[in-house]
């Protein structure tokens, strides 16, 4: 596990914890909204820290990758404190595949056994990810959340849950056909396929209170009895098989279409009803259906009546053809006492009022008061639903149209809502917020618009541009915000209105408008389908992102959640003003990743990128952060960045930098992991012979004689430093070699590579560090580097003591022969045993040295 940065130490001056007055359970509290990894590293902090960590009532586990985690999250589980139960556990992974999927069925197990009550797993990996199929049991969980999963038979069987109140499933495929729980209270199902060898899913929860039911596609779910059942709202999306090729006419009970004559075989129990059956007992009621969409009025042939129905919504499934689904349905409402009705665009044919009339003699809604009918615009299908409402309703005592949902004009009485030019004309394409009516004035008109703006900065940028309709002082403001961010393009009806708000955003900020202190374009692949995602994403950003820079802006940040996904363009960035620059899973595809057009860029950020260059540099950069980047895998990249005085690298895959000199550098981190392609198959530091071996074949580039440092002589000048590698890189062995001065060294942190060569390595270091003050050793489980491996260094007599090193940590697990022959190789080089301190990590104290 990384420990954290030196510059983060303990507070060891007075040996107090600055902490101390704060109660267990504040700290608890605090810990539990941080990532468990970060939880974790709080035991360094103070003797009193070290198992606080094991009571945590929450656990936030999240990763790019899975492999990093399985030993973590293991000893993260089995370590916690017997008897506390644990409030609410997540596992939160961005990357993850079918092999990964045993990992995570242990980790649920686990949970389990810790008692859990609230348990979230979210997925937002390309492919759903299948879980063993066997049912959940546990006396304590209350609340459970699954995203991105592919869920069998025994998963969704909730019988051994007993206490499960809320239930929420989004994005998940199930092959069950029943989803069982007696206890659930609470359930939501968004965007799922629902089917089991074409035959359709039963919900089986007696004891549901509030049920959603969002986007499903495939078959439509058969809703069992829930007579405790009081708000429900089912939205079809057009991914549904329940699909009608003569929806314009009506759908007709007849209807001979290949999807109409599935729909009738689809219930081998012959259930009256797919969906409203289970849903007469509720108050309020929400049914929305895309076009095409015939299971409401299916089910309206054995309509129940709704008996404590108070509040209801519909959009135009009822009104195709004619208004008798609509009348229909209020026949068997009684209590009804508030309807709404939400209309798209006008339908091809015209609503008959003829076909009515014999429904019309016989429908009587004795308490309905409030009718709400949400329109592009007032036309007669508008007057002919509330003049037939207002004869069947003598209590109706409001009625009101509300126009301007599609941005259209609007006409007639009672119109709320209307859109002005100005805001179509931007933001067209995408729905805009009612303006308030209540007293025409603009309560925020106090607040001075350097708060204002500083607020709008921190909205989407969607969100920013809607408030030019709050107020004719608002009209602008959006367009003198100090930051835009863009992301978050759910909702758009098309890419191309996407692309065309975001092109004119940036052409109106060109110009008079005032610098940008800061641009973030942010996107998750989840928002996009793939032609959107090819046109609006990889074709349009690079424009953007140059007109961001002729807008002057200081902080530029691009993120992508999806490894390399997107490529900069090949001409290097050019602006005068950029200080900060923010990548994330980007790919950067030159010969020369230059920015010397950048003169007062000094802070970089990449994480998760590919940096497919020979060579990187800037003359300005003071602070270089690369977090799991990717590199060449036969030609390594020369960083040159003289100015430098901050370092974190660390390398996924691919070949290790070759470091120029960075005569300012203070600090740096370096990390190679697993996938580094630095290796030799012979398991040695030195180079082998063997031509077929790929990591000591392209060791070194063509024009080097392999006689300098990869990584040493740039960090030479540095007062901090920290270097860990995976066993079978060979890159710092092969650099101690030619190890330079470290004149300025004063901290410095090393794992277990420094053992190889009998200590070596770790002697070899120490004499090129003359000003060294503290040194620490991590030490893994297993060694990962054999003390009697093979390798020569440049050593000095063994008469070498620093006047200057005051402490020496040793990090490990265990005290084993390793550790041992540590303190004998470091006494007999002249360091008192009273300098060094061993630090176990699996027991509840540190011991000193003796």
């Amino acid at each position: 596990m990384p420990h954290p940065r030196d510059n983060n130490k303990a507070p060891t001056a007075s040996g107090r914890d600055p902490f101390g007055a704060i109660p267990d359970a504040v700290v608890h509290h605090v810990l539990g909204f941080l990532p468990a990894r970060d939880a974790v590293l709080t035991c360094v902090l103070a003797r009193r820290w070290r198992h606080l960590w094991r009571s945590l009532p929450r656990l936030r586990i999240s990763n790019q990758r899975v492999w990093y985690l399985n030993r973590f999250v293991n000893r993260v589980l089995l370590l916690r404190e017997p008897g506390v139960a644990l409030d609410e556990c997540e596992f939160d992974f961005c990357r993850f595949t079918q092999d990964d999927s045993g990992y995570l069925d242990l980790w649920i197990r686990q949970a389990l056994m810790c008692r859990v009550q609230m348990l979230r797993v979210h997925l937002s990996a390309e492919e759903r990810v299948r879980l063993a199929d066997w049912p959940l049991v546990s006396l304590h969980l209350t609340r459970l959340e699954l995203d991105g999963l592919l869920l069998d038979e025994s998963f969704l069987d909730f019988s051994g849950c007993s206490v499960l109140e809320d239930l929420k499933i989004t994005n998940c495929q199930t092959g069950t056909d029943k989803i069982l729980s007696k206890s659930l209270k609470h359930l939501r199902i968004t965007d799922c396929h629902l089917c089991y060898w074409l035959v359709p899913t039963h919900i089986s929860a007696p004891s549901l209170i509030s049920l959603q039911l969002y986007d499903y596609t495939f078959v439509t779910p058969v809703l069992e009895s829930m007579p405790l059942l009081e708000t429900a709202s089912v939205k079809l999306g057009q991914n549904n098989e329940d699909y009608c090729e003569f929806y314009d006419e009506g759908g007709s009970e007849e209807c001979s279409c290949s999807t109409c004559l599935m729909h009738y075989a689809k219930d081998e129990r012959n259930t009256i009803c797919v969906l409203l059956g289970g849903l007469s007992n509720v108050a309020s009621l929400e049914l929305i259906a895309s076009y095409g969409m015939v299971i409401f009025k299916r089910d309206l042939r054995f309509c129940p009546t709704f008996s404590k129905l108070k509040t209801l919504s519909l959009n135009d499934w009822c009104l195709v053809a004619d208004l008798n689904a609509l009348l229909r349905f209020l026949q068997h409402t009684p209590v009804l006492e508030k309807l709404i009705l939400q209309l798209c665009k006008r339908p091809k044919p015209a609503v008959e009022m003829e076909n009515c009339n014999l429904m019309l003699q016989s429908l009587k809604l004795g308490k309905l008061k409030v009718v709400e009918v949400k329109c592009p615009s007032i036309d007669d299908r508008v007057h002919n639903i509330l003049k037939i409402l207002r004869l069947c309703s003598p209590c109706l005592s409001e009625v009101s149209a509300i126009a301007g949902t599609d941005f259209g004009s609007s006409n007639g009485e009672n119109v709320q809502g209307c859109v002005t030019q100005d805001a179509r004309s931007l933001f067209d394409g995408m729905p805009l917020p009612a303006r308030s009516t209540a007293s025409g004035s603009d309560r925020l008109s106090s607040l001075p618009e350097g708060v204002i703006h500083h607020v709008l900065s921190l909205l989407p940028a969607h969100d920013a541009v809607r408030t030019c309709v709050l107020a004719r002082r608002w009209r602008h403001l959006w367009s003198s915000a100090p930051g835009i961010r863009v992301t978050g393009v759910k909702g758009w009806s098309s890419a191309d209105k996407f692309i065309d708000f975001v092109d004119r955003l940036l052409k109106l900020r060109h110009g008079s408008a005032p610098p940008l202190e800061w641009c973030e374009f942010q996107f998750d692949p989840r928002d996009f389908n793939f032609d959107f995602y090819e046109l609006a994403w990889k074709r349009h950003t690079r424009l953007w992102i140059g007109r961001a820079l002729g807008c002057n802006v200081r902080m530029l940040r691009v993120s992508l959640d999806d490894m390399a996904a997107f490529r900069l363009a090949r001409r290097p960035l050019f602006s005068q003003h950029l200080t900060r620059l923010e990548l994330d899973c980007v790919e950067t595809k030159n010969s020369h990743l230059d920015f010397s057009g950048c003169p007062v860029l000094v802070e970089m950020k990449m994480e998760y990128c590919f940096i497919n260059a020979k060579e990187m540099s800037s003359a300005s950069l003071k602070q270089l952060t690369m977090k799991e980047c990717e590199f060449r895998q036969h030609q390594r990249t020369r960083i040159s960045l003289p100015s430098l005085i901050s370092l974190e690298l660390s390398v996924y895959s691919g070949r290790a930098p070759l470091l120029g000199s960075m005569p300012s550098l203070e600090e740096a981190i370096i990390g190679l992991n697993y996938g580094c392609s630095d290796y030799c198959v012979e398991g040695g530091p030195s180079e082998c012979e063997d031509d077929s071996c790929g990591g000591c074949q392209y060791y070194n580039d063509s024009d080097d004689d392999g006689t300098s440092c990869l990584l040493l002589n740039g960090l030479s000048e540095a007062t901090n430093l920290q270097l860990s590698f995976h066993r079978d890189v060979f890159v710092f062995c092969r650099d101690v070699k030619r190890c330079p001065k470290f004149t300025n060294l004063k901290t410095l942190v090393l794992s277990d590579w420094c053992l190889a060569a009998d200590l070596n390595a770790l002697i070899c270091f120490l004499q090129h560090s003359p000003t060294l003050e503290k040194l620490t050793l991590t030490l893994s489980g297993v060694p990962e580097c054999s003390m009697e491996q093979e390798g020569s260094y440049n050593l000095l007599e063994p008469s070498y003591a620093s006047n200057h090193l005051k402490l020496v940590e040793i990090k490990c697990e265990e005290v084993d022969g390793r550790v041992h022959k540590i303190l004998k190789t470091l006494s007999a080089y002249g360091i008192p045993l009273e300098h060094i301190n061993i630090q176990q990590t699996n027991r509840s104290s540190g011991s000193g040295c003796e």
